[in-house]
């Protein structure tokens, strides 16, 4: 019995199958490599997320910036608490009172912190007070 061959039609047909097969596979691989990579790399965006929430300065700390950029500067604490509490987005009666404490929270290590955060900046002006306030309480 003599075996058949296939005809050439269907051969090449066999093969165009065949390629869109190996096309469709690694389409399918190259999605699958996407999905990993936005993954990985979503993941990394959430790290850095999670680093700076715990590198959030906290609300002694935002009200001693806006303190050394002399914001409001002018006002009373009721008026200067309204204004800070809204540009830091904290609550108002609590700011108010932390401002009865501001040289409790002028710590050598807010100051610090704040020294780094100027320099990074280059506010010079502020820059000088912060090291003065750090030299006083250094000496005490």
């Amino acid at each position: 019995m003599k075996k058949k061959l296939p005809s050439p039609k269907m051969v090449q047909l066999h093969k165009e199958r065949e390629e869109e097969a190996l096309k469709a596979q690694n389409k399918e691989e190259s999605r699958i490599e996407n999905e990993a990579l936005k993954a990985e790399l979503l993941s990394e965006i959430k790290k850095e997320k999670d680093k700076s929430r715990k590198e959030n300065v906290t609300h002694d700390v935002q009200i001693l910036i806006l303190h050394y950029l002399r914001i409001g500067i002018e006002f009373n604490e009721t008026k200067k608490a309204k204004i800070y509490a809204s540009i830091i987005n904290r609550n108002e009666d609590v700011t108010r009172q932390k401002f009865s404490s501001i040289q409790k929270f002028k710590t050598e290590k807010n100051l610090n912190f704040l020294l780094k955060y100027f320099e990074s900046i280059g506010f010079e002006d502020q820059i000088d007070q912060i090291k003065n306030d750090l030299e006083k309480i250094k000496q005490k």
